[in-house]
């Protein structure tokens, strides 16, 4: 009985299939006609120089200098600017909420070396300070790795398969009353191809692990993202980030870093695959057959993955 992880694993094949199948027929044949009519074929845009957009290295919501086009999203939850005193979680369902810093780039080390400072001064419904996390490589999937600040120390934790269920963690240290300490600066130097974290809490180092989860998102379909932090109690503050690399938009260092996302595939494809040419040039049912067909298949295996998922 074929169930439906099964369908979902089947679907990514097919997607997979399929975005190669059309991104080989644009290229083959905007190439053949520019060839024929000695000119570039529209529709199809190559990233250029004005798409790299750069931003500062330092993130202050408190001196209200934050650029918030650098946050790609907020999960499951609301946060809001408040200029003068941060990032502040407003809302969520009972999970954490994640605030996502967007486009961070490796320093000329090859490692991701972010700075939070955070103020924890909110309570849950229990009088106490509740538990965060610090983002190293965030996918929503079973490669993330992420640093949680709980009640007993600090937890790197390890899931099943390609999913987000909790399993255990990949690594523990110990540190009484963690998420207690309301003012809160954490430094993280993080290496992704190793993988391999160096942690500092309030400017001293607490640890160096390699008991992280390794990368399993090879094309990086649903995206990575190297900053950010998650909450799930009201009044979170996120106040300042910082890192050591650069923050550049429109900007890859490697063929998938420039697919954030699932949106982000379907937009290139649309941009290299709809054409607008009279039909003496490129006929309908071509278009119809060759090119919109398998649109809609991936369309379709699209909404299946969502449906189904893949874990």
């Amino acid at each position: 009985m074929k169930n439906k992880n099964d369908e979902g694993v089947g679907a990514v094949h097919i997607l997979l299939l399929l975005i190669g199948y059309i991104v080989l027929l644009s290229i083959t044949v905007s190439f053949l006609l520019s060839q024929a009519y000695g000119s570039s074929v529209p529709g199809i845009e190559l990233p250029t120089q004005k798409d790299v957009k750069t931003y500062s290295s330092e993130q202050s919501f408190i001196d209200c200098t934050a650029n918030k086009s650098t946050f790609v999203r907020q999960t499951a939850g609301t946060w809001e600017y408040i200029c003068g005193l941060g990032m502040r979680f407003v809302a969520g369902h009972g999970a954490f909420s994640y605030l996502l810093v967007d486009n961070v780039q490796k320093d000329s080390t090859s490692l991701y070396q972010n700075e939070y400072w955070i103020n924890n001064t909110a309570t849950n419904i229990l009088g106490t300070h509740g538990d965060y996390v610090i983002i190293l490589r965030y996918t929503g999937g079973g490669d993330q790795n992420e640093i949680q600040v709980k009640s007993d120390g600090f937890h790197i934790p390890q899931y099943f398969l390609t999913t987000t269920i909790w399993t255990g963690d990949s690594y523990f240290y110990p540190y009484p009353n963690a998420n207690q300490i309301t003012a809160v600066h954490i430094k993280t130097i993080y290496n992704d191809n190793t993988p391999l974290v160096d942690f500092y809490f309030n400017d001293n180092k607490i640890f160096t692990t390699t008991q992280l989860n390794s990368d399993k998102n090879i094309v990086n379909l649903f995206g990575r993202f190297y900053g950010g932090v998650a909450s799930f109690t009201p009044g979170f503050i996120l106040e300042d980030f910082q890192t050591q690399g650069a923050i550049i938009s429109g900007l890859s260092s490697n063929i998938g870093d420039s697919l954030n996302s699932l949106t982000g595939i379907l937009t290139m494809i649309l941009k290299i695959s709809v054409w607008s040419f009279p039909a003496d040039i490129l006929p309908l049912p071509f278009v119809i057959i060759f090119v919109n067909l398998p649109e809609a298949g991936i369309v379709i295996c699209v909404v299946v993955i969502i449906i189904r998922g893949v874990g």
